[in-house]
């Protein structure tokens, strides 16, 4: 019988059939993927700056010739925003007397900290992984998926990406508590 995860890859397990629950271990395998990815090229730009560093002033001009010449081949780009701690996503929007729901002044604040934290940035175009580490600033109980809009709409005014609709896969993961609170997101196109 043919199974989902044999065109996967062996991503999911092989023993169900693809309508089963393979989300999870789908997820996790992204993940390492990612993470596997960064150490990879953190490790690769290592070795070429020592690389470069060690070429004669000729050799640098003909790469530099061949660099010109030859298209580059894209890859993709994994993008970490380290941010403030997001308002809830109860406190983004206020009733405006003949305008409608509004964004908050809370919101409008956190969209500030947002562009001000990205900074300049060339906005990502393709589809998008996000993983978010959410670090509460307290031990008081929180909805996590309460904090994302926030998050996604500030990174959206900084001009990180051209839509919300970009992301296709969403993880977010409760954090130990931190002084002030702070939320991490990779952003990765696929």
């Amino acid at each position: 019988m043919w199974f989902f995860s044999d065109w996967l890859g062996g991503i999911a397990s092989r023993s169900r059939p693809w309508h089963s629950n393979w989300q999870p271990n789908f997820v996790s395998r992204l993940w390492a993927e990612m993470t596997r990815t960064l150490a990879e090229i953190e490790a690769k730009s290592a070795r070429n700056r020592k690389a470069w560093s060690s070429l004669t002033a000729e050799d640098k001009a003909a790469i530099k010739k061949i660099d010109k010449e030859e298209p580059r081949i894209p890859y993709f780009r994994t993008l970490k925003f380290e941010l403030p701690f997001p308002p809830t996503l109860n406190n983004l929007f206020v009733n405006a007397p003949g305008r409608g729901r509004v964004p908050s002044t809370s919101a409008k604040e956190y969209r500030t900290k947002v562009i001000t934290a990205v900074g300049v940035v060339s906005p990502l175009v393709g589809r998008l992984i996000a993983i978010v580490y959410l670090y509460p600033p307290t031990k008081r109980k929180l909805d996590i998926d309460n904090f994302v809009k926030a998050i996604f709409d500030g990174l959206g005014h900084a001009g990180v990406y051209q839509d919300d609709s970009q992301i296709d896969v969403l993880t977010i993961l409760r954090m130990p508590v931190v002084s002030g609170g702070k939320a991490i997101v990779y952003l990765k196109e696929i």
